[in-house]
């Protein structure tokens, strides 16, 4: 595999939102582009949607989650292109449809409030 993920997956707070660092691995001695997709685009914020990661190199991405919606787990997919040194456009390839591998990392959102203890619910007031 041309590209690697490192960590392969995380987990994120569902509640608050959160930040993760993930860094794409260039496991070859050609240039790559990339381009990273989500299953859910309403929630999830990447730092670089498009990029380029050199031979044997290392790019760092941030993953955001936002606050709020349902715990779960989603997916990123990065896509990838061997490019020429000299391509200054990392979505070139891709609208010509150039794509020659692909690598899924996991996400899960797990609510905050799963590993604490919920107060008892109020007494109901009784009406006479």
């Amino acid at each position: 595999m041309a590209l690697n993920i490192d960590p392969p997956a995380s987990t994120f707070d569902s509640v608050k939102g959160s930040l993760n660092k993930h860094t794409i691995v260039n496991t070859t001695d050609k240039r790559h582009a990339f381009k990273i997709k989500c299953s859910n685009n309403l929630f999830y914020r990447v730092s670089s949607v498009y990029g380029f990661v050199d031979p044997n190199g290392k790019k760092p991405i941030d993953v955001h989650r936002l606050p709020g919606g349902l715990p779960g787990a989603d997916r990123f997919v990065v896509q990838w292109a061997e490019v020429p040194a000299e391509e200054s456009d990392p979505k070139a390839p891709f609208l010509a449809q150039a794509q020659s591998g692909e690598v899924v990392f996991n996400v899960t959102a797990n609510p905050a409030a799963a590993t604490t203890t919920a107060a008892p619910p109020a007494a109901e007031e009784k009406k006479e």
